[in-house]
């Protein structure tokens, strides 16, 4: 599987790193200590509001110029898959990193990883992306086959647990046949390891999500036998 960048609107919001120097402040530390004229506050870096927001919104509320760019970044964070307990998790490992660099070059390798993965016939995403459109009909698959080709397919549900899996599997086999190279093979051992927490992350929010939605039902039957 090819691993580059194949994804312009995410390159856009990473043009203008440094090479020269790398950040010691925290990407949540950038944010909250922005130039922005009303401060943003640590409640306001919740999952479920950025997820409500639009690019455009976030634009006309967060006026500094900086501090809109690192939110729109989490933003993007929110939009990894259709999977809301997935885009969570990319969301926390984002907000997570040690500085801005770090969490940029995170979720820009993660995408296009993403899309090289899916785009590529030889695995499982792709053949979810093919069975889901072949089971569509009339302009509804004619409009799903535009978006393949525009590249707007990767929204479309894919095996989450898979695509980690084989990613895990892809990195742990490249940092092997490349035991001699010291550079090639701790990059890929580190892309091991960040495939690995975040799919722990996963999970982690997926069995929180899972016990407040049990809780709330239970909660609900409650109030419902007292009426």
């Amino acid at each position: 599987m090819e691993i580059k960048n194949i994804i312009p609107v995410v390159n856009g919001q990473f043009q203008n790193k440094t090479e020269d120097k790398v950040s010691t402040t925290s990407f949540k530390e950038a944010i909250l200590n922005s130039n922005q004229p009303v401060n943003i506050h640590e409640d306001e870096l919740d999952f479920k509001k950025i997820n409500g927001m639009t690019i455009g919104e976030i634009e006309e509320f967060y006026e500094d110029k900086r501090s809109s760019e690192l939110l729109k970044t989490l933003k993007l964070s929110t939009m990894f898959s259709n999977n809301m307990n997935m885009n969570e998790a990319m969301f926390n490992s984002v907000l997570s990193q040690g500085n801005l660099e770090d969490s940029q070059s995170f979720l820009y390798n993660m995408a296009f990883n993403r899309n090289s993965y899916l785009f590529n016939a030889d695995n499982h995403g792709a053949n979810v992306r093919k069975n889901i459109i072949e089971q569509l009909n009339g302009d509804v698959k004619i409009e799903q086959i535009k978006l393949e080709k525009e590249f707007k397919s990767t929204m479309l549900q894919f095996d989450i647990a898979q695509h980690m899996s084989d990613m895990m599997d892809f990195s742990k086999n490249e940092r092997d046949k490349n035991r001699g190279n010291n550079d090639l093979s701790f990059m890929y051992d580190n892309m091991y390891f960040q495939y690995y927490d975040l799919f722990d992350e996963y999970k982690t929010t997926q069995t929180k999500n899972h016990e407040l939605l049990t809780q709330r039902l239970a909660n609900n039957r409650l109030n419902g036998l007292n009426l």
